[in-house]
């Protein structure tokens, strides 16, 4: 399904804003207040030059404001099929201990090297619930980039990476 006009005009003014805002910021960063925000590095400037240190300074600061660019760009393309689109999503639930307890069990296992499907680990944390329980419970917490909530009533969580430049 091709992407709409619409959501290609409202990324690329997106990601305008947030190249003009992080030049913005670094043409009226002066040497004070880069020294009250602790980002003064004078090593740098005198092994590398000022000129160097200061584009160093602006590949980071933009990698930075680019990093969350992803997160807002699949916002924008899911907004339009779905009915519902969030950022920074959290969310939390009571758990049984038991199952946190066999979760943190299966995670050892696999780390050690007990092969075991992750479809099988799956099965089981439901089963432990949905048996008898000593009443304990836990509440579990969790972030998700991206939350949708489908047409269809399904929810969807999802986990953006970023590429690493390769320099």
């Amino acid at each position: 399904m091709p992407i709409k006009a619409e959501v290609k005009a409202e990324i690329k003014r997106f990601l305008a804003e947030t190249v003009r805002k992080t030049l913005h910021n670094l043409s009226e960063s002066s040497a004070g207040q880069r020294a009250s925000r602790g980002e003064l590095q004078p090593f740098h400037e005198a092994l590398l030059g000022r000129t160097i240190a200061r584009i160093s300074s602006f590949e980071r600061s933009f990698s930075t404001a680019l990093g969350t660019t992803f997160e807002e760009c699949a916002r924008l393309l899911a907004q339009s099929r779905h009915r519902d689109c969030r950022r920074g999503y959290s969310m939390s639930a009571e758990v049984p201990e038991q199952a946190v307890s066999r979760v943190a069990f299966l995670i050892r296992q696999q780390s050690a090297g007990v092969s075991q499907s992750l479809s099988a680990m799956i099965d089981e944390v439901p089963q432990i619930q949905a048996g008898p329980s000593s009443g304990a419970f836990q509440t579990i917490s969790a972030n998700s980039d991206l939350y949708l909530l489908t047409k269809s009533g399904d929810e969807i969580f999802v986990e953006l990476k970023s590429p690493v430049v390769s320099l």
